[in-house]
C-alpha cells in the first residue's frame, strides 16, 4: 500500500480529532460528575434514569398525598380526645343529677354547663383543615353544623355532614383519611350530639329518671368513639407505614440511577490524565512525522 504525504497528513489529524473528543469526554465527566451528558451516549442507562426519574416523581406525589391525610388524621384524632373529655363531664353530670337528692336549681344551672358542652362540639365538628371543613364530608366547603342558641336549651342543625374523600398513597393505594361529621357528631336521629341535648331536654324536665335515662345514650356515644380513636390510629400506622415504604423505594431509584449515570471520578481522572499524555505524545510524534519530507532527507 502507497503511503503518501497527504494520506499521512489525513490520518494523524483524524487520530489527533479522535484523542480530542475523548479527552472532552473525560472533561465532561470530571466536571458534571456524570457519566454520560446525552442519551444518544448510553441509550440504555438514559432509558434506565428516565425510567426512575419518572417514579420518583409518582413518589413525590404519593409522599404529599400522605402528608395531607396524615394531618388530617392528627386534627381528627385531637377532636376525638376533646369530644372524649367533653363526654365524659357530660356523664357525670347526667349522674349528679340523676340523683334523686338533686335539686331543681342544680339541674337549672347544669342546663348552661351542657349548653356549653353543645357549642363546644359543634366548634368541633366545623374544624377545618385549610380552607375545608375536616368533616364535611361531600360537601367540604360548607359548615356541616351549627349551634341553635334561641332556646335555653341548647340544639344543633346539620346541613348533611356525610360522604368520604380518597386520597391516593400509592399505585392502585387510596384511603380515607378521617370519617365524615354524621360518623363522629351523629344526625337529628341519634349519635354524640343527639345524646347531649337529650341530657339537656332530661335536665330541662326537672325530673331525675330521665336525666338517668340519658345515661345510656351517653355510655352508646362514648364506645363509639372508642372505636372511632382506635380507627383513626390504625389509619396513622397504616400512612406511617406507607411513607416509611415510598422513602425506601426512593432510595433504591437514587442508588439505582447514580449507578447508571454517575461517573467514577477517580478513574474519570486517571483517564482523563492518560488520554493527556497521549495527545501530547501523538502531537510530539505527528510534528516530527508531517516535518519531514523526501526532500529533506535526500539534502
Amino acid at each position: 500500500m502507497r503511503i503518501t504525504d497527504n494520506y499521512a497528513s489525513s490520518r494523524a489529524v483524524t487520530q489527533l480529532s479522535s484523542l480530542r473528543e475523548a479527552i472532552a469526554q473525560m472533561q465532561d465527566q470530571v466536571t458534571t460528575g456524570k457519566r454520560f451528558q446525552n442519551p444518544s451516549d448510553d441509550p440504555v442507562a438514559a432509558n434506565g434514569v428516565l425510567r426512575n426519574d419518572s417514579q420518583q416523581r409518582a413518589i413525590t406525589q404519593y409522599r404529599t398525598g400522605i402528608a395531607t391525610a396524615k394531618r388530617r388524621v392528627d386534627l381528627e384524632d385531637g377532636v376525638l380526645q376533646q369530644l372524649n373529655d367533653i363526654l365524659g363531664r357530660a356523664r357525670e353530670i347526667a349522674v349528679q343529677q340523676g340523683d334523686s337528692t338533686a335539686s331543681s336549681s342544680a339541674r337549672q344551672q347544669a342546663v348552661g354547663e351542657v349548653n356549653g358542652l353543645i357549642s363546644q362540639v359543634v366548634s368541633l365538628a366545623n374544624t377545618k383543615d385549610a380552607d375545608e371543613f375536616l368533616f364535611g364530608g361531600a360537601q367540604s366547603t360548607t359548615a356541616p353544623y351549627a349551634v341553635d342558641t334561641t332556646n335555653p336549651n341548647y340544639s344543633f342543625t346539620t346541613g348533611g355532614a356525610s360522604g368520604t374523600r380518597a386520597i391516593e398513597i400509592g399505585s392502585g393505594d387510596r384511603i380515607i383519611a378521617h370519617h365524615d361529621g354524621a360518623t363522629i357528631f351523629g344526625t337529628a336521629a341519634g349519635g354524640l350530639l343527639k345524646s347531649l341535648t337529650d341530657l339537656n331536654t332530661a335536665l330541662q324536665s326537672g325530673v331525675s329518671t330521665n336525666v338517668a335515662g340519658t345515661l345510656q345514650g351517653l355510655d352508646t356515644a362514648t364506645q363509639n368513639l372508642q372505636g372511632l380513636v382506635a380507627e383513626t390510629g390504625a389509619r396513622g400506622a397504616r400512612l406511617d407505614m406507607a411513607d416509611t415504604n415510598l422513602g425506601a423505594f426512593s432510595s433504591q431509584l437514587s442508588a439505582s440511577s447514580s449507578t447508571l449515570q454517575d461517573a467514577d471520578l477517580a478513574a474519570a481522572m486517571t483517564a482523563l490524565v492518560s488520554r493527556q499524555t497521549s495527545y501530547q505524545a501523538a502531537m510530539a510524534a505527528t510534528s516530527r512525522v508531517l516535518s519531514m519530507s523526501l526532500v529533506q532527507y535526500l539534502k
